[in-house]
Parts: structure tokens; sequence; C-alpha cells
């Protein structure tokens, strides 16, 4: 077995608890019980060896991105690994790993014998190191200090990690982008909310993926320039993250409960002749892993600020279904089927016919088990270039962008179901939907509007940050 074997090996033993984030950050109180805790690691990690510290840094599983690159001396990579541990709450799984990291590589200075050391250091240190005379013990009060200075440099650097980033209010509508006049539906006061741990750099919150930085060519090759099929351009994004899935009804209803969101009201706003028969497709409580639908354009912007995120701008939601190699679906470019998205099977058809008495056309001669919405996430073979998935199915979604804003789109050709009634008031709606039967509707670039009022069964949303 080799060292990375053997590390991974005893890392898979440790306890789930052990590595599991609080979601709340720790009293500024227990700071100061762990004060000289911290002291202690700190001077074990800048006596380890360069190979012992890589081990307890891969042991730790702090992410690569997180420690200062470049020529650093091993004090501020120790800096950082403590930073991070205090952010995890994880001082004791690192005393342990320390410790084993220490005693499995033998000496653990920096060609200091062991027994030189203090032995309140367990594992590193040792009893019955040898009585010093007036000189030891003045180089033991001079080591005393620069530890008390180290200390306190230690633990200013750590508070200003913690406190000193506070995230930025979530952006409704990204810069270049015209806002538009406020619409007169007024947005219920924002309540504290839940603030997600703050992810190492380069991370993102836990339900999110991480979308890096790029330039993308935004629009279809049969784009015409009109308002559902904008002329291709290049669009540059910084990097940000977004939700894996669609917002669920369970996330949805701790919303509502807290008092950042207004309830859906379980019913159908929907310029489609007949669409009211729908409203008994608005999920409930019943399916809590669903995705939440039957919300308009400001309850969905309203959870995002809630949560501490924002609606994803129009370009954003693009690229992180389709990236940057011109794909035309968020799995590729082969057509859709039953395993790689919910859409409309022959499930339903059948429910059409049974429910509405209507005929209905199916996407593919197959059935993907689920007549209306499916649980987020159940058609990972879905999954776009950065792990999201549903960005094909399931419930369309509401983004930031006003419809009649979009670079290179100019005005609508015709009157259409997907057109706003109110273009330049009304918002852009991205993905394709569990109703959907023409390939056309679920593709990456497919660009559809509604009215900041309506609300629909087919018509989710998920969130973003940062950018």
């Amino acid at each position: 077995m080799n060292q990375r074997d053997d590390v991974e090996g005893r890392a898979a033993a440790e306890p789930a608890s052990a590595i599991a984030p609080r979601s709340e950050p720790a009293q500024p109180a227990s700071k100061e019980r762990t004060a000289p805790r911290r002291v202690a690691l700190l001077s074990q990690l800048e006596r380890l060896l360069p190979s012992q510290f890589e081990a307890v840094v891969f042991r730790a599983r702090i992410p690569t991105g997180y420690l200062p690159g470049g020529t650093v001396s091993q004090t501020e990579r120790a800096i950082a690994v403590l930073r991070y541990i205090e952010q995890q709450d994880q001082l004791d799984r690192l005393e342990r790993i320390v410790q084993q990291v220490g005693i499995g590589g033998g000496q653990a200075g920096r060609g200091r014998s062991p027994r030189s050391r203090s032995p309140k250091w367990a594992g590193i240190g040792g009893r019955g190191a040898p009585r010093e005379g007036g000189r030891g013990r003045a180089g033991r009060f001079v080591l005393g200090f620069v530890v008390f200075v180290v200390a306190a440099v230690t633990v200013v650097l750590i508070a200003v990690g913690l406190h000193g980033d506070t995230p930025r209010p979530p952006i409704g509508v990204p810069p270049g982008v015209a806002a538009g006049p406020p619409d007169a539906q007024t947005v219920p006061a924002r309540p504290p909310s839940p603030q997600p741990t703050r992810p190492p750099s380069g991370g993102c919150p836990a339900g999110m993926v991480r979308v890096p930085a790029g330039t993308f060519r935004m629009g279809s090759v049969e784009g015409t320039g009109n308002a559902t099929k904008p002329r291709p351009h290049a669009v540059a994004l910084a990097t940000y993250c977004i939700d894996r899935t669609e917002v669920m009804v369970k996330a949805y209803a701790d919303c509502v409960k807290a008092g950042g969101c207004t309830a859906s009201p379980h019913t159908v706003q929907w310029h489609e002749p007949g669409a009211d028969d729908l409203s008994t497709s608005c999920n409930g409580d019943e399916r809590p892993d669903h995705p939440i639908n039957c919300v308009d354009w400001n309850q969905a912007r309203a959870y995002c600020t809630w949560a501490g995120k924002r609606l994803p701008t129009e370009a954003e939601w693009e690229y992180a279904a389709r990236g940057t190699d011109g794909r035309e679906y968020p799995w590729g470019n082969d057509e859709p089927r039953a395993t790689r998205l919910n859409a409309c099977g022959l499930e339903c058809v059948a429910m059409v016919r049974r429910e509405r008495n209507k005929s209905w056309h199916a996407m593919y001669h197959a059935s993907d088990d689920w007549e209306t919405t499916a649980p987020v996430g159940s058609f990972p073979e879905g999954a776009s270039p950065f792990g999201a998935l549903d960005m094909a199915g399931n419930v369309l979604e509401w983004t930031a962008d006003r419809f009649a804003a979009g670079a290179g789109v100019g005005a609508a050709s015709s009157r259409s179901e997907w057109i706003p009634r109110k273009p330049r008031t009304g918002y852009v709606i991205r993905g394709g939907a569990w109703n959907d039967y023409n390939p056309t509707f679920v593709r990456a670039t497919s660009r559809r509007g509604a009215d900041p009022a309506d609300r629909a069964a087919h018509l989710g949303f998920r969130c973003a940050r940062g950018g």
C-alpha cells in the first residue's frame, strides 16, 4: 500500500460527524477557550516536515485553492489551514491528524529531537525530557514570548477571515442590462435569513455547482434576431455558483415559515387558453422533493434573496446549461430520451387524454414515469457540463433578465403564448417542462418569456450566487 492509499484509508475511517461542517459559526466565548489549542496546533504545524505538512493538508481535506500559492512560508500555510479548520469547527480532528502524522512520520520537527519539545503536545513530544539550565529557561521564555505573539496574530487573522468577508447583497439585474421600471407588485420585506457557511475560495455552498469564468457563444445557430431566437453572440462571465437542482417544495416551505416568502396560491395564472385546468398540478406538501411551481417572478426573487442568493441572469443560465462547446442540450447533441429528462412521454399523453379529454404528442416514444413534475435530480444522465440537473425538462425557470433586454434580441416576430403580454416588463424563462413535446423547447438556447405575475404548473426556478 502506498502512502496516499494509507492516508485515504485512515481518512475514510474517520466518523462522518467529525467532518460535517456546522450550520452556525462558533460563538466568541468558544474562541477564547480554544485559543491555547490553536496556538499549540500552529506551533506543531510549523515544525512538521514539508511531506508531513502535505499529509496533514490531504487528510484534513483542505481545498487546494484555499492555501496561499507562490513562495510562502510554512507559517503562512499553517495559518491558512487553521483558518479553514476554525470555520469548519474541526480542531479536534486536526489535532488527531497532526498527532497521527507526527507519530507515523517519525521525527516531526525540523532537525530537532522530539524529546526537546514540551510534553504537552501529546504524540509529538514525550516524557522524560532532560531538565534545562538557566540558558534553557531563558530560551523557553523567548520561545514562549514568540508563541504568544504568533497566537495574537493568528486570532486576529482568524477573526478577519470569519467576519471580514460579509457576502454582498444579491443583485437582481446584472451590470449592463437595463433594470426597467419596478413592478407594481410589492415584495415582502426581507426577514432574517439563514446565511450559508461561506465556502472556501473557489468553492460553492452545499447544493450548488461552480461555473468557472469563461466566454461562450450565446444563442442558437438558427437565430434570426427576434425575441425567441436571438442571434449568436459572445458573452464573457465571471465565476459563479448555481443551484444543482430547481428549488424544492420543502425548501420554499421553510422560507414561508420564516416569513421570507408568500405561500404559493396553488393556482395557475397563465395566458394560454385552458391553462387554468392545470391548477391541480401545482405541487404542495405532499410532494416535498418536487420543484416548487405555481409561483410568480416576485415570489421566486424573494426566496433567492432570503436564501442569500439571487435569480440567475439569462446568460448565466445558458452557460451553466451548455458550457463552451456549443452543444444543443445539457447532455450533448443527441436527441432527448426518457432517461435524460422529464418531458412529455407516453405517460403524459395518457394523462392529458384521461384528465382533459384532449390529444397530445409525445417527445419520445417511451415513459419517463412522471405524468407531471418529477423529484428534482431524478435524471442524472441529463446533467450539464458543470453538473447542473433538470436544465431541460421538469419545469421552466425564471431568470433575472427582462424579456426584451437580451443582447442580440430584437422585437417579437409574431404573437405567441411564449411572449409576455407586455414584453418590456416581462422576464425571460428558460429550460423545458414536463408537458413539452417539441425537442426544440428543451434546447439549452430555447428562450421564452412571461409576465412577472404569471404562475404556471410548468414554471419554477433555481438560484445563483457570485459572479
